[in-house]
């Protein structure tokens, strides 16, 4: 329900508030944490091997191999967000965090959705303020995984020297939704430069 969701987000805005604020005095994304985990660990910290191999997503299909994406659902209360997708690197053993993005469904209210995007923007700006070379760029345009150009995404980028940080919403056509099963959802994420590079030059 939005009431549910509404209370989510603020436990996220409290959460995100928490962890900028060391942010702030940092210099690398290293230092933001999404569910008191950092792109550069590596995700056996926190999962075994079988876990990270069940969330394997085979049907995001890049031109590039060079990273993969792992999606774990349903995760238990003591997590903000329910859902996390992390970006690792092809026959990478260590299992090393490129990106990671928290992530909920949000069904139905797109344009509170996009909304919530503003919001969080805002949010994480005001905490920013103090960093030395951050660029924000804010996009609303078609996905790129979706040809028809009838799915949507808003997202703001606070872009790095070492890597970026970003809110974003996935408005999914209702074919992506019917064929692929991919639902409208809200979303915090942090990644390391080399994967921004590969995603902005390589992947599509």
């Amino acid at each position: 329900s939005e009431k549910v969701f509404f209370m989510k987000v603020l436990l996220l805005v409290i959460l995100l508030i928490f962890n900028l604020q060391s942010w702030a005095k940092a210099d690398d994304v290293r230092d933001f944490e999404i569910e008191g985990m950092s792109v550069g660990d590596s995700l056996l910290n926190y999962f075994n091997e079988e876990t990270i191999k069940m969330g394997i997503q085979n049907d995001h299909i890049y031109n590039d191999d060079t990273f993969y994406d792992v999606e774990i659902y349903n995760l238990d209360l003591s997590y903000e967000f329910s859902n996390l997708s992390f970006n690792l690197k092809k026959n990478d053993k260590s299992y090393i965090i490129y990106q990671i993005t928290g992530f909920m469904f949000f069904e139905n209210n797109i344009e509170e959705c996009f909304k919530k995007v503003d919001e969080m923007a805002e949010i994480i700006s005001e905490q920013l303020k103090d960093v030395k070379n951050i660029k924000r760029v804010d996009v609303e345009k078609p996905h790129d995984d979706d040809p028809t150009g009838n799915s949507k995404t808003k997202q703001t980028v606070f872009w790095h020297e070492s890597g970026s940080l970003f809110t974003e919403c996935y408005d999914w056509s209702e074919k992506i939704t019917k064929e692929k099963g991919w639902t409208d959802n809200f979303s915090v994420g942090v990644a390391l430069e080399e994967y921004d590079l590969w995603l902005n030059n390589k992947a599509y």
